[in-house]
């Protein structure tokens, strides 16, 4: 039987342990360590013993029954015996995962010590990749990275890429038997990949050798020459020679600095080399730009906007304040606004953010959005203190929207009190806006303020509005959240 054949016996096995779900006794003894969450995915792990030879099909494979843990026994503890005279320790090790899938959908295990420490094949320890050096993470904490990466994780599932990255900082290991569904995350949602490489480890980046869906993991594309880097560098160099013929910076009457654009006659040859568009989309033709307006919007944002500090020797700031005093602001602007964005230029975007933060239409919440969080912080106090509302139509709310994790606990000092006049405000208007902001909360506030939110939004949560189970439900993520990172 091949290794494939093995892992997709875990999908047949599931029908089977659904079945025996509904059939057997709830266990008595649900683990007191766990959180209740947990445990509600817990309740059936008094199972007999399960005869994997006719599901496994292989006669090569000297595998005994499973012995699957009772209330008597630590569920760290249950043996399985396979493969133990197989001296291929790749082959062990795939057919010991498979069976530990299989294990685990046909019995609710879900935790074992054995195969997470050196593995004995042929009565040698393996070495190199198969073996897990990292310590493994507490069962508690594989029972949550279960219910949180599940395909019924519910509203639990926004909580997984803070997991991921709390548990790639840490240094712990899975269980070893959750590295194909670990994989198959990282297959199926690409933004969660770099954590999941991380958590995967040696035994991670093996087993994706042997699977094609799993080809991304590896990082050795990432160290190949990029054929096309000279020609991207011939291009760029191409784009600011054809730039600075457009843009002059000089000074006006002895005294004020000012800059001055002209803008391109025709579309020529060296226009079409550098890959200048030569038709205006349909978002430069909303914004109003003919064509020579449209190529000269086109080379200024192909260019870091650093180059032109570089160049005349002046900061960002003095820069944008010129742009916006110049008859040409509402083609320099926004130009360098994409430039900033596409290229994370920080200092640029805070430049621009301090210029258009108070105009709705001129992309401001784009600009904050391309900050890092440490950087997003004090703009977000900022408007939090002369906010009064936090709907749809009030300036925080947008803000609030792209804000990334973690909202510190200045931004939460300042929320928290928004939310209970809001509560207080609101009784016969729209919920969506109110629960989308919950939601937001809920997943990217401090968690130290989970007390102080309790406190001054619990009894609201008990009330009879329309409003009460939304606040509820941020209450209890917030909680969930926070018993999810004192785990790790």
């Amino acid at each position: 039987m091949s290794i494939w054949q093995q892992m997709v016996a875990r999908a047949m096995i599931g029908t089977m342990a659904s079945a025996a779900a509904a059939a057997d006794t709830p266990h008595p003894g649900v683990r007191r360590d766990y959180p209740e969450e947990l445990n509600r995915n817990s309740r059936h792990r008094n199972r007999q013993h399960w005869n994997m030879s006719p599901i496994h099909g292989d006669s090569s494979v000297q595998c005994s029954s499973v012995a699957c843990p009772d209330s008597a026994n630590d569920p760290g503890d249950f043996p399985l015996l396979m493969a133990a005279d197989d001296p291929d320790p790749a082959r062990a090790f795939l057919r010991r995962v498979a069976l530990l899938s299989i294990c685990r959908l046909a019995a609710g295990q879900t935790a074992s010590r054995q195969l997470n420490g050196p593995m004995v094949v042929a009565g040698r320890e393996a070495t190199g990749a198969l073996v897990e050096r990292r310590p493994v993470c507490s069962p508690p904490v594989a029972a949550r990275f279960a219910l949180i990466a599940g395909r019924s994780a519910g509203r639990y599932a926004r909580f997984l890429p803070e997991w991921l990255s709390l548990f790639a900082a840490g240094g712990q290991a899975l269980p070893a038997w959750y590295l194909p569904d670990l994989l198959d995350l990282g297959e199926r949602q690409p933004p969660l990949r770099e954590q999941v490489r991380v958590i995967a480890g040696e035994r991670g980046r093996w087993l994706a050798l042997h699977n094609e869906q799993w080809s991304w993991l590896p990082d050795a594309a990432a160290t190949r020459r990029n054929p096309r880097a000279h020609t991207a560098s011939l291009r760029e160099s191409l784009l600011i020679r054809l730039a600075e013929r457009l843009v002059e910076w000089h000074t006006e009457r002895g005294r004020r600095q000012v800059i001055g654009i002209s803008l391109p006659q025709t579309f020529d040859e060296e226009m079409r080399r550098s890959r200048t568009r030569r038709s205006p989309s349909s978002s430069a033709i909303s914004a109003g730009l003919n064509d020579r307006q449209w190529w000269f919007h086109q080379l200024m944002v192909a260019i870091e906007p650093g180059h032109w500090c570089r160049r005349w020797n002046v900061t960002p700031e003095r820069l944008v304040r010129a742009a916006a005093q110049s008859e040409h602001r509402d083609l320099l602007l926004p130009a360098w606004s994409e430039a900033a964005i596409r290229f994370t230029a920080v200092e640029w975007i805070e430049a621009l953010l301090s210029e258009r933060i108070d105009d709705p239409g001129a992309g401001a919440i784009d600009l904050f959005a391309a900050l890092p969080a440490d950087r997003q912080e004090p703009w977000l106090v900022r408007i939090l203190r002369r906010e009064t509302g936090l709907s749809a139509e009030h300036q925080a709310y947008g803000f609030l929207a792209v804000a990334k994790p973690p909202w510190g606990r200045r931004i939460g000092r300042l929320l928290l009190p928004l939310i209970a006049r809001e509560f207080e405000q609101r009784v016969a208007r729209a919920l969506w806006d109110w629960q989308e902001l919950l939601r937001l909360a809920a997943s990217r506030l401090d968690v130290r303020l989970a007390g102080q939110a309790g406190q001054l939004l619990n009894e609201a949560s008990l009330s009879a509005s329309p409003l009460a189970p939304a606040l509820a439900e941020f209450l209890e993520d917030l909680r969930f959240r926070a018993a999810m990172i004192g785990e790790i």
